[in-house]
């Protein structure tokens, strides 16, 4: 069948990729709208952040529409960088096994939370 829709050039989008993007794009402007009154400090990063969510979603053709913005690369390297500190340290007899687990299970934390994050 894909050789047929290639040859045809029609669009192989996925129905339920298609539903997600679209839903994306609705819940960027509800909360787009739920803020617009807001004048707290911060407010501007946020606005950014979810106008540039829905944009993504908006233009994207194919996947889900999720962003991948790079600063979710930065965040990711930098917490790679911060579990490889830990593990030296804790290789190197500078923190007990109590402190390790105590940080790593931050840093899990903190890896769902990049996973999840745009």
């Amino acid at each position: 069948m894909r050789p047929l829709v290639l040859a045809l050039d029609l669009d192989d989008d996925d129905p339920i990729d298609r539903e997600v993007r679209e839903a994306r794009v609705a819940t960027a402007d509800a909360a787009l709208a739920a803020i617009s009154d807001e004048t707290v400090e911060g407010i501007q990063a946020l606005r950014a952040e979810l106008e540039s969510e829905r944009q993504v979603a908006r233009l994207a053709y194919e996947g889900d529409g999720r962003p991948t913005l790079p600063i979710k690369a930065l965040r990711a390297k930098a917490l790679a960088a911060r579990r490889q500190q830990l593990l030296e340290m804790r290789r190197e007899g500078v923190i007990g096994d109590a402190a390790f687990h105590r940080i790593e299970e931050e840093l899990d934390l903190a890896d769902l939370a990049v996973a999840a994050r745009v």
